[in-house]
């Protein structure tokens, strides 16, 4: 069966692969310097020769310049946003599919929905998200079909003139808009990524406050599928145990999601501080222990519960560009 993150991603996992932002797990340098070549000609090529139209070209049109200017610091962000998955692209990888690990496996069907949502909402955000940046670049591309004369979708440099000859003129177009197209379809699936994985780390705190709210309800219905004949006190002192171990498990998985969330600052700090200034993930532990029958627990477990409820005072936040 597949991970939460192939059933969340698969859309944006295989256009990655086919922009090389997704690295295999062999052949890695190989890759790597495939990569960069990609870049270097979809990504880095137009805005560098929009950059040399800007510096030498003698007659501007100011109308074109402000056009163009804003054009060009778009496609500078794409390569800042880009250029992370090409340099850190095995820890990138390691950090998209953190949730696929063990640690984040649930049974219960209540928990099972939480997730089927959180996937759902992924997957719908990325659809639309693609969509429209790949509805805005295509009417981009097509712009220059209805000016007057062969003009290119962005003035650049270039050591000839296109508008003497189609045949010169096609080829270059097509270089000069796949450039844009590509960043741009790259961008329209990075971005729901960045988001949903932001969100699958709230699923889990989801996931986490219900374990930790209905610790004795969970305790109770383990108990019912294991049950044996047992005095009153014995009933109890299992019970204890039980959910004694399930604190534990909580901690485990609550410093999993710690862990995540510095692994997720390091990995794409700089490429959301290309879009926005912060995001922050839920943090209502707490108020889970609380809300659960903690009154009823013994002092081991109260005490793991009290330690829980300290580490989570924390705020679990993601700083851009720190």
């Amino acid at each position: 069966m597949e991970g939460v993150i192939q059933r969340s991603f698969s859309i944006n996992l295989r256009v990655m692969k086919a922009c090389y932002l997704y690295p295999p797990l062999q052949h890695k340098c190989l890759y790597k310097m495939a990569a960069y070549l990609m870049h270097l000609c979809f990504v880095m090529l137009v805005p560098t020769l929009g950059i040399l139209h800007l510096l030498l070209e003698d007659n501007l049109d100011m109308e074109r310049v402000n056009y163009n200017a804003a054009f060009l610091a778009q496609t500078t962000c794409f390569t800042t946003k880009l250029l992370p998955f090409i340099r850190d692209g095995q820890r990138i990888r390691k950090c998209i599919d953190y949730f696929d690990s063990s640690l984040f496996t649930v049974t219960r069907q209540k928990q099972k929905t939480i997730i089927d949502n959180c996937i759902k909402v992924c997957r719908r955000n990325t659809f639309i998200f693609l969509v429209c940046a790949g509805g805005a670049v295509g009417s981009w591309a097509t712009k220059p079909f209805f000016w007057e004369g062969h003009k290119l979708p962005v003035d650049v440099w270039l050591p000839f003139n296109t508008s003497e000859k189609l045949i010169i003129y096609y080829p270059v177009y097509f270089i000069i808009a796949i450039g844009p197209c590509f960043a741009s379809v790259a961008t329209g699936v990075i971005d729901p990524l960045i988001a949903g994985l932001a969100y699958n780390a709230t699923t889990q705190i989801k996931i986490l406050k219900d374990n930790l709210q209905y610790l004795s309800e969970y305790a109770d219905e383990e108990m019912l599928k294991n049950r044996k004949t047992s005095s009153t006190e014995q009933i109890s002192i299992i019970k204890n145990e039980i959910i004694y171990n399930k604190i534990r498990q909580s901690i485990d998985h609550h410093d999993a999601i710690l862990n995540f969330v510095k692994e997720y600052e390091k990995c794409f700090s700089l490429v959301v501080f290309s879009q926005f200034a912060a995001s922050v993930f839920s943090n209502t532990v707490a108020d889970a222990i609380y809300m659960s029958k903690w009154y009823d627990y013994d002092a081991k477990c109260k005490k793991a519960l009290i330690i829980l409820m300290e580490r989570s005072k924390v705020p679990i936040a993601v700083t851009a560009g720190k």
